[in-house]
């Protein structure tokens, strides 16, 4: 049974698309582009960076806006921070 992680999906996805790039820019297929086309497949890689950096930016900013509070461990978290205070001044800890 092959394990296929959703990386190994996303590398094999990115290793098919660079090598149809790489063989239309150094012209392994036999078909004839256009200077225009070719001044804008060569940057295609980058856009492609910078498209993933923007999805990126997005995804994790809307993970931030939609995060849900937790008061029940907030209350949880306070209790032990006040349970670690007493511990640590019953040792001789000044705060």
């Amino acid at each position: 049974m092959v394990v296929c992680t959703k990386l190994v999906q996303w590398l094999a996805i990115a290793a098919f698309f660079m090598e149809l790039w790489y063989g239309l820019v150094v012209g392994w297929f036999p078909i004839n582009i256009s200077p225009q086309l070719y001044q804008v497949l060569l940057p295609m890689p980058l856009y492609a960076i910078m498209l993933l950096g923007c999805y990126s930016l997005i995804a994790v900013g809307y993970q931030l806006m939609t995060f849900s509070d937790c008061p029940e461990a907030a209350d949880e978290i306070k209790q032990e921070i006040q349970m670690a205070k007493r511990d640590l001044a019953s040792k001789g800890f000044k705060f």
